[in-house]
């Protein structure tokens, strides 16, 4: 996510001393150089290690089958229809979903609204206003820190201090807790103090709040779904879950100047704070019933107490990778 953010402060230098190409050069340079790091790099992928171990040793080796499905009908059922259908019976998804969904295309307006409010306002020169994301780099890395601070305390706080234990999944939610309050704050701390009698640190600030928000709900949601589900509804909850939230990140930028423009930008911003007010709720609702939801869940396997269905993963494929590699 932090790539997102460099773009403008990078482009906001490249674009008026070249041309809006440029956009796409420096997308390309980067890709290309991100490929050329990558050739060489060590295969990470288990299934693909093991396969590969097996060939070497001259060994036939039977792997189950992917959890995303091997045939069109089953990655069909995975990414299409499980995913469609979890968005009429899975609460949690369901309000996951409609959380992120106002988390991205508020996320991503900014691309849009920052530069021309800054240029309206305080008439900002395009790298000027590239200059005002180094805030959203700020608050994406404090999101990190704090989302990791929050973690080794709710651990500590349940005694979960090894790697045997682990906290109840509920306590993944707790940095989203706090990162509701503080899209809300965000929201209405910027809508009202982007005016000229106001100076601009303030609103900028607020943004660098805004994804400090937005960065803890988002880790805390989606690792909280991760574990929520076995292997293959984690990955239709997920499917689900970017696509609503790309396509509401694609489709708030396209009005939001209009937005601002006919309501001023204190209302409208008030607009996405009332919608964020409503939602401080998903969060602790999910902290108090998220257990009792997932059992009754179709999609939710039964899962074991502290991690331990995650570490018998584990440790089944320890066992598979010492077998191989000790079957000379």
């Amino acid at each position: 996510m932090l790539t997102c953010r460099l773009a403008p402060i990078i482009l906001g230098y490249v674009v008026p001393a070249e041309s809006w190409r440029w956009t796409q050069f420096v997308t390309l340079i980067i890709a290309l150089a991100v490929y050329l790091l990558g050739i060489g790099v060590p295969e990470t992928y288990p299934r693909e290690i093991l396969r590969a171990r097996a060939r070497r040793l001259g060994h036939n080796i039977k792997l189950a089958k992917a959890e995303s499905g091997v045939t069109l009908a089953e990655m069909a059922q995975t990414t299409v229809f499980t995913p469609l259908a979890m968005a009429i019976t899975e609460p949690v998804v369901i309000i996951i979903t409609f959380y992120l969904c106002l988390n991205f295309a508020v996320l991503f307006q900014w691309f849009i609204a920052v530069p021309a409010v800054l240029n309206l306002v305080y008439k900002f020169s395009l790298h000027q206003a590239g200059l005002a994301f180094i805030a959203a780099i700020i608050g994406a890395l404090a999101s990190t820190l704090t989302s990791s601070l929050i973690e080794r305390f709710t651990n500590r706080m349940n005694g979960s201090t090894n790697m045997g234990t682990m906290a109840p999944l509920e306590y993944r939610l707790v940095p989203a807790i706090f990162g509701s309050l503080g899209m809300v704050a965000s929201l209405f701390w910027i809508g009202f103090t982007a005016k000229p009698t106001i100076n601009h640190f303030v609103p900028i600030i607020g943004t660098g709040v805004y994804v400090w928000s937005s960065m803890s709900i988002l880790t805390a949601l989606v690792s909280y779904i991760f574990d929520a589900y076995p292997a293959k509804g984690t990955l239709s909850a997920l499917t689900l879950m970017a696509t609503a939230r790309i396509l509401c990140a694609g489709a708030l930028p396209l009005v939001i100047i209009q937005m601002i423009m006919g309501l001023q930008g204190q209302w409208a911003y008030s607009v996405f704070g009332f919608i964020a007010t409503a939602m401080i709720g998903v969060p602790l609702i999910l902290f108090q019933f998220g257990a009792r939801l997932r059992a009754r869940s179709r999609h939710s396997a039964p899962m074991m107490e502290n991690g331990k269905h995650m570490m018998g993963h584990q440790v089944d494929r320890e066992m598979q990778m010492g077998n191989l590699t000790g079957s000379h």
